[in-house]
């Protein structure tokens, strides 16, 4: 140790003839490198349902009229009665399942004269959503109706006389299911928009970060590029890997200036498959006056034996030729 301080010493013995070193102003652009980090990522998708089911209101239709569809004397509400839930697929999909109550009015008559009667019964809807994920941050789908099944069959009970009405509710239900198709899409787009997430991700790194008060050493880390791999479903969640390209710069002393914040995220590019890797090079940009100051908190006033001789270093100036 004693021999590193001796030749730290020994390179800056020719410093203490300068003047006016601390006033050098020379500031140097230097090669930026680039360097990448690899993470995977994991949606839940739980937490699709939680933003779908807090979107989608309990009461989903609702016709209070008699008259119309060509004077179908048919009323009928439909309540989502539990949480909607979503199952990942094998291609790219997700299954999604909506339990539903539904209460039914229908009048039987004629001649203007009916007499009407209503029923309660609850089934489940299928539906089968594709997704993309396009390059701008956004989630687009594609929802088809996947069937139905009956948890209770509709009936109308009239006393001695019960007729039942799946027929009549299955014909409605199936207009219903190709409704909820672009109500779904509808919501999907709007609460799987990523683009706010990834700006504010951005614009984060936009701000340099202290990584050393001893040193006031500061780290800027620039975004340049974003490359995501395909979404592959499991049976409760989505994961794909992002890799992102950077410039990792090191300042230290004066905090560097932040980089422009971003309104809109730069487009991702798509890669097949990403390395499981993390590769982090920096440039270290130190003023000279800084590197004296680091020097003077390290050697100053310190003393050293050379050849039988003491040594009391009293100032340091690092300077450039």
């Amino acid at each position: 140790m004693k021999i590193i301080k001796i030749l730290f010493l020994v390179a800056f013995i020719n410093t203490f003839g300068q003047t006016n070193v601390e006033s050098q102003t020379v500031v140097y652009n230097f090669p930026k490198i680039k360097s990448n980090i690899t993470m995977p990522v994991t949606i839940p998708l739980s937490e699709i349902s939680n933003m779908i089911n807090t979107s989608v209101k309990e009461l989903i239709y609702q016709d209070d009229s008699y008259t119309d569809n060509n004077n179908d004397q048919f009323k009928v509400k439909v309540w989502k009665t539990r949480p909607i839930r979503l199952v990942g697929g094998t291609n790219q999909n997700i299954l999604i399942e909506i339990p539903l109550k539904i209460w039914a009015e229908k009048g039987i008559g004629t001649l203007g004269i009916y007499t009407y009667q209503n029923t309660t019964f609850e089934t489940v809807m299928s539906f089968n959503t594709t997704l993309t994920f396009q390059n701008n941050w956004t989630i687009t789908t594609n929802t088809k109706p996947n069937g139905f099944r009956w948890v209770t069959k509709p009936v109308l009970d009239f006393g001695k006389i019960q007729i039942p009405i799946t027929s009549i509710v299955e014909k409605n239900l199936i207009e219903q299911q190709q409704k909820f198709c672009k109500t779904i899409d509808q919501q999907m787009a709007s609460q799987l928009n990523f683009q706010q997430y990834a700006v504010t991700a951005w614009n984060a790194f936009s701000q340099p970060f202290n990584i050393s008060e001893e040193y006031n050493t500061w780290l800027k880390v620039s975004p340049i590029a974003v490359n995501i791999t395909p979404l592959k479903f499991y049976a409760n969640q989505i994961n794909t890997n992002i890799g992102i390209d950077i410039y990792s710069e090191t300042f230290t002393g004066t905090k560097p200036e932040a980089s422009q914040p971003i309104k809109t995220a730069l487009n991702f590019s798509f890669s097949p498959s990403l390395g499981d890797n993390f590769l982090l090079q920096t440039t270290a940009n130190i003023p000279y006056t800084e590197a004296s100051n680091i020097a003077r908190k390290t050697f100053l006033n310190k003393e050293f034996d050379i050849r039988d001789s003491k040594v009391k270093i009293t100032d340091i100036r690092v300077y450039g030729i």
